[in-house]
This record gives C-alpha cells, sequence and structure tokens, in this order.
C-alpha cells in the first residue's frame, strides 16, 4: 500500500501544491503514514517544501508526464495504476 500512497501524493501535489493538513485531509493518511512517504518524497528529490507547501520537483512534474523516467520505475508506475484504478472501482 506505500507505492499507492506515494503515487496518491505525487498526483495530488500535480493539482496544487498543497500544505500538510491538506494532504493528510484530501488522502484521508494519517499523519505518521503521511510523513514517512513524505519524507521519502523528498529524499527522492521528487517533493520539495517551501515555507508552509509541498509541491512536486522538476522531477516530480517529469515523472508525471513519463519524461525521464527509467523502465523500471515506469513499471512500478504502471503496477500502482492499476492497483489503483482497481481500489478506486470497489
Amino acid at each position: 500500500m506505500s507505492g499507492i500512497s506515494r503515487v496518491n501524493i505525487i498526483f495530488e501535489l500535480l493539482k496544487k501544491p498543497s500544505t500538510w493538513s491538506e494532504l493528510m485531509y484530501d488522502l484521508r493518511l494519517n499523519p505518521r503514514s503521511l510523513a514517512i512517504h513524505l519524507n521519502y518524497l523528498q529524499t527522492n528529490g521528487i517533493v520539495t517544501k517551501d515555507k508552509k507547501k509541498y509541491a512536486l520537483t522538476e522531477r516530480g512534474q517529469a515523472i508525471c508526464n513519463l519524461e525521464f523516467i527509467n523502465e523500471e520505475e515506469l513499471e512500478k508506475l504502471a503496477q500502482l495504476k492499476i492497483r489503483f484504478d482497481e481500489r478506486k472501482r470497489t
């Protein structure tokens, strides 16, 4: 499930930069999970934080546009999208 949560965070931030509270509320994540996922995404250069809002980095935006992505990352995203779509149907 951690991969799906990270993908959800990425796509939420693709819409607009968001505060911690907005992400927690919109994605229905508990504070500990959100902290773990945001830390992972920041460490990997996908998300950045200014004063109060989190946003996608250029790398994060490129991933959403499927630019500069290696084959392994693309396969992971494809599998996560399939699981995400299945989850939305239930």
